[in-house]
This record gives structure tokens, C-alpha cells and sequence, in this order.
């Protein structure tokens, strides 16, 4: 294998363990901050919903401050809910298996096997990519629903006083 080529297997494999290494921090930020946004709106249900509930009768902006709150919650246990199929890194048996051991005679050279690496952790950036971007856009979501329950607990205070 010619030297460029072997140098650029191993910056395609450096490229690639980068990427999954930062949708990890991604996925821990994320989580991070739907942990924030259920506990933003427990704080504004409880000082801005309190009074309004309290009087018993709940008008038209203060079912809509409730159903955001429940949309809310949803969206964030969404995020927060465990999940099994992220793939951070390659698991130590598939590669023994797939790549060192392989039932041919004929093994992986250095180069072949950071370009197998690369290209496998490149379709495990791809997978991830897809269930986080669908994380973002629950917690963006989520964050809008948190805006209309401040507002309509505030046109619910506004309106009954």
C-alpha cells in the first residue's frame, strides 16, 4: 500500500472516531438540557399556574398553559427515554470477527483495516445522525411548547384579574 494512501485511511479513521465522539457529547448535552426544560416548566406551572388553579375555574388560556406542559413533559421523557441503538464506537468482538479473524486466509493490511474502521464507523455517524436530529427537533418542540405555556399562564393571569 502506497504511503498517501495509508496516511489518508488513518485520518478518514482519526475523522471518524471524532465524529462519533462529538454526537456522544451531543447526545449528553441534549439530555442535559431536556432536563433543564421539564424542570423550567415545573418552576412556571408552579408560580404562574399556582394562582390560576388555585381559583378553581380554568379558562380557555390555562387549558392551553396545561396541555403545553403535558406536551412538554412528553417531548422531554421522549428525549430522555433510554436508548439502545446509538453506536459510539465499535464493539471489541465484531472487530476481532469481522476484521482479524475473517475465515479467509487473506487479512485486512494495516491500511485496509483503518479504511474497514472508517468506513463502518462512518455508517454508525450516519445512524446516530438521524435519531439525534429527530432528538433536536423534539426538544425545539418542546422549547416552543414551553414559551406558549408561559404565555397563556400569563393571558390566564392577565385575564382573570
Amino acid at each position: 500500500m502506497t504511503e498517501p494512501l495509508a496516511d489518508g485511511y488513518a485520518l478518514a479513521l482519526e475523522e471518524a472516531r471524532r465524529a462519533l465522539d462529538e454526537q456522544e457529547r451531543a447526545v449528553a448535552q441534549l439530555s442535559t438540557r431536556a432536563g433543564l426544560l421539564i424542570s423550567a416548566a415545573a418552576v412556571v406551572t408552579s408560580l404562574l399556574g399556582g394562582p390560576v388553579l388555585a381559583r378553581g375555574a380554568l379558562d380557555l388560556a390555562a387549558w392551553i398553559a396545561t396541555a403545553a406542559f403535558m406536551g412538554l413533559a412528553a417531548a422531554a421523557l421522549s428525549i430522555l427515554r433510554p436508548r439502545r441503538d446509538w453506536e459510539f464506537a465499535l464493539h471489541p468482538a465484531a472487530l476481532i470477527g469481522n476484521y482479524l479473524e475473517t475465515p479467509s486466509a487473506e487479512r485486512c493490511a494495516s491500511g485496509d483495516l483503518r479504511r474497514e474502521l472508517a468506513l463502518n464507523m462512518g455508517t454508525s455517524v450516519t445512524r446516530n445522525e438521524r435519531e439525534l436530529d429527530s432528538m433536536m427537533t423534539t426538544f425545539n418542540i418542546g422549547s416552543v411548547l414551553l414559551a406558549i405555556e408561559i404565555l397563556a399562564w400569563v393571558a390566564s393571569i392577565a385575564t382573570s384579574g
